[in-house]
């Protein structure tokens, strides 16, 4: 949590913050200029989670359903490799608030001392290290950035 607020935050754009809610802030049609050009009573929300979205039959026999499992059985084996972390750290490395840090951070951007998810990697493995935390990295690596939402809405 400290790392969104203290270091991300401020490289958050609106577009972030409003997916990172699922769009459930996002200014619908009919609350705009154009609201005559679409018929609200048409409007449908659909939110899917990871294993409705790549197993149709909800039986979560894919090639994706697997790799999630065996990423959550290697953390459960060993919190601490280095696999793991560089999954996380591959995750964090995609986030556009960390992109824009390091536009703004060249010099620290990608080095072992100052780059944020480094910094944030080194930090909470040294804290699991001494116990001082105690992290599901099975959920988190499984609930990053993983629930699609739909939205449909007819035209007049």
């Amino acid at each position: 949590m400290r790392f969104r607020t203290e270091v991300l935050d401020k490289y958050n754009v609106s577009g972030n913050k409003i997916s990172s809610n699922a769009y459930r802030d996002l200014v619908l049609p009919w609350d705009t200029p154009v609201a005559a050009l679409f018929d609200q009573s048409t409007f449908s929300r659909k939110e899917f989670t990871r294993q409705e979205l790549y197993s149709p039959s909800g039986s979560g026999n894919n090639s994706t359903d697997t790799a999630v499992k065996a990423a959550v059985a290697a953390v459960k084996a060993d919190p601490l490799a280095p696999s793991v972390w560089k999954h996380i750290e591959n995750l964090l490395d995609t986030v556009d608030p960390v992109t824009r840090w390091r536009e703004a951070h060249p010099g620290l951007a990608g080095t072992e001392e100052g780059d944020c998810v480094k910094v944030l990697i080194k930090e909470t493995v040294e804290a699991v290290k001494d116990g001082q935390a105690k992290i599901d990295l099975g959920n988190l690596s499984v609930g990053m950035g993983l629930k699609t939402v739909v939205l449909m809405v007819k035209g007049k």
